[in-house]
């Protein structure tokens, strides 16, 4: 699918589903935020979906992690999110993002940069998760000025703070 000219989505997608668990690092601050993201994913405003996620404690349980680390550096993005399949003797491995237009994943791990989250709003930093998230179930960041009302646009400067109808259109076709 397409938004103003750009490619929202991966061709494939988390092979999990739409029913995951999910698991919140120790130490990790945002645990009010990440739920709120959460239920933002699964009950959005006006729309409907089939994505039910829940928290697990037990780290093998989850589909999608959520870590804190903290990096000055300019060169470091708000967040960032990263999609792994398994190799043949089982082990996790991450995708390169041209990887997730021919092979499915089965986990995903979002990292929150203490640094740039730190100066954001709730609502803004419950927005990049949600962003984050949505990489993990296979939607691309959108870079055309056109696209700052979508959830996916790439930069902390676009205006959407909950999941946006592009974003719920892909969850309900691919999941």
């Amino acid at each position: 699918m397409t938004v103003n000219g750009e490619r929202i989505d991966w061709l494939k997608k988390m092979a999990t589903g739409q029913n995951i668990g999910y698991w919140i690092a120790p130490g990790n601050e945002y645990t009010t935020s990440i739920p709120n993201a959460v239920q933002k994913i699964m009950y959005p405003s006006g729309m409907s979906n089939p994505m039910v996620l829940w928290k697990t404690t037990v780290n093998s349980n989850s589909n999608m992690d959520f870590y804190q680390y903290y990096s000055s550096s300019s060169t470091e993005p708000v967040a960032k999110t990263t999609s792994h399949r398994k190799n043949a003797s089982g082990n996790y491995y991450a995708m390169l993002p041209s990887d997730k237009d021919t092979y499915n994943w089965v986990y995903a791990e979002v990292r929150l940069n203490d640094y740039h989250m730190d100066g954001l709003t709730n609502t803004k930093r419950e927005a990049v998760i949600v962003h984050e998230m949505l990489h993990g179930y296979g939607l691309r960041d959108l870079y055309n000025n056109a696209n700052q009302a979508s959830i996916m646009f790439g930069s902390v400067s676009g205006t959407a703070t909950r999941l946006t109808s592009d974003a719920n259109s892909i969850l309900n076709a691919k999941y």
